[in-house]
């Protein structure tokens, strides 16, 4: 007997199925502890070859797959070998069918293969007793293994699509922050903006609770900004700005047009700590509100807006982090259209800022 086997064994699986419980069932909890860290890990490695690589964002569009393998991975590797440990703790726990005489370590790693995929391979059975009924609680817990992971892929494929489909959908109202003032301006009257808002608030809304019960959409990357959520919302963030605080008061919508864009954003940046993402330690140039006047809209005094957007210091921090983890820099937000005239370059190309070493950090207020 090497009841120590035993034990090492048991901790392994129980290691494992509380970490895919913690990620898979307690969509609230965000990930589990180990599938954080093997996540972050990857994540950091992928942002660390992108800032070297000629091809930056094709490398980190491969991050997300690759989480995703990893962390299925480690969870039926960390599971196999705890059964298997088991199982080799004491010298009759596996037998041959037809002669009854024990098996080595390899036949007992090919016993638990059969068992935990429910295979069910006649050629080796159990020892008697204890034996048998473990081999059960392994098979059931096997099956709930593999159903587990893949209940938690297909919605994460799904999320993945709709994340896509948020970012062309802010696209839509404009390339960047002033240009989608300007777009939604009709001399004072806001509808059409607040019914395009209100669409746009209840997607993110629903985005952000994704990322919470799914934090591996985290590391999932588009090759166009446009269809990226991280530079997308941040365009659309600052573009509420530009009109809740950039505007002469006279010119200003109903407070209610913003508010639940605004708190929709806020909610979802809320959530960027189950992907260990960290505000940036400086926030980014305040959006320009030059392009407003000259398209003839009434504005504030420059200094008058930058003094208003001083309690914003932070979520503008958050956002630019948010930008940053995402391997975009903030130019895609202020100057899409630039972007969008050399896209190749801005395919392949990525600058030191745009992917900080070490990836996401933890705070997300």
């Amino acid at each position: 007997m090497h009841p120590v086997l035993g034990l090492v064994g048991a901790a392994l699986v129980l290691v494992a199925l509380v970490d895919m419980l913690w990620t898979t069932v307690a969509v609230s909890a965000g990930a589990g502890p180990l599938t954080s860290s093997v996540s972050h890990r990857l994540w950091t490695g992928f942002c660390a070859a992108a800032r070297r690589s000629d091809h930056a964002h094709r490398l980190l569009r491969l991050a997300g797959v690759t989480v995703v393998i990893a962390v299925f991975t480690v969870w039926i590797g960390l599971f196999v070998l705890g059964w298997w440990l088991i199982f080799s703790s004491s010298p009759g726990a596996v037998r041959e069918a037809t002669t009854g005489d024990t098996v080595g370590w390899a036949a007992r790693l090919y016993y638990v293969g059969f068992t935990t995929s429910t295979l069910g391979v006649g050629d080796l059975v159990a020892g008697d007793g204890l034996w048998r009924l473990l081999t059960v609680v392994a098979a059931f817990s096997g099956l709930s293994v593999v159903t587990m992971s893949i209940t938690y892929l297909l919605p994460v494929a799904s999320a993945v699509v709709d994340r896509r489909s948020l970012g062309m959908e802010i696209a839509s109202l404009g390339d960047h922050p002033a240009d989608i003032v300007i777009a939604a301006w009709q001399g004072g009257d806001w509808h059409a903006l607040e019914r395009r808002l209100e669409a746009v608030s209840r997607e993110i809304g629903t985005l952000g609770q994704r990322h919470l019960a799914y934090p591996v959409l985290h590391y999932f990357h588009d090759l166009e900004p446009k269809a990226a959520a991280a530079p997308s919302i941040a365009t659309l963030d600052e573009a509420m700005t530009l009109v809740r605080f950039g505007l002469a008061p006279e010119a200003r919508p109903h407070p209610m047009v913003l508010d639940s864009t605004r708190t929709s954003v806020a909610s979802f940046l809320s959530t960027l700590s189950s992907g260990h993402i960290e505000p940036a330690t400086t926030a980014p140039p305040l959006p320009l509100l030059q392009p407003l006047r000259d398209a003839g809209i009434p504005t504030v005094a420059d200094e008058e807006f930058g003094a208003a957007c001083a309690d914003l210091r932070h979520r503008r921090q958050l956002l630019l982090g948010f930008v940053h983890d995402d391997g975009w820099d903030w130019d895609v937000v202020v100057a899409a259209e630039r972007h969008q005239d050399d896209a190749e370059e801005a395919e392949d190309t990525v600058t030191p800022d745009e992917v900080e070493e070490g990836g996401p950090g933890e705070d997300a207020a």
